[in-house]
């Protein structure tokens, strides 16, 4: 009884010690170190309502230095973010994967009734 005591008092000492480093946990089981948008796929502007997600590449940094690209999803945009996209205006967006975020500028114009 004592021995499993002794485990489990370790474990959550073990498990506690990791949770303060929080820095090494991350990197253990989040190999994301950066992200960033390729510029090349960003548009000068977008009409309200037309913003392309599957448009836009996220360019993936891990850790070890190897790079991957993926297409911008909606749930990658920080939510508080998300409303601009159907604001007319230039706005600052934050996207965030992995843990890692950057943000792109963007303009978004009110579509004239032709």
């Amino acid at each position: 009884m004592m021995k499993k005591f002794a485990l489990l008092m370790m474990l959550l000492m073990m498990m506690f010690t990791l949770t303060a480093c929080g820095t090494i946990v991350e990197r253990f089981f989040n190999d994301v170190r950066t992200i960033e948008v390729d510029e090349d796929t960003l548009k000068r502007s977008y009409n309200i309502g037309d913003f392309g997600f599957d448009e836009i590449e996220i360019i993936v940094t891990r850790f070890d230095g190897r790079t991957y690209r993926l297409p911008l999803e909606e749930d990658m945009i920080y939510r508080a973010h998300r409303q601009r996209l159907e604001q007319d205006g230039n706005h600052r967006i934050r996207i965030m994967y992995g843990g890692a975020s950057t943000t792109i500028d963007v303009r978004i114009v009110k579509q004239e009734p032709i």
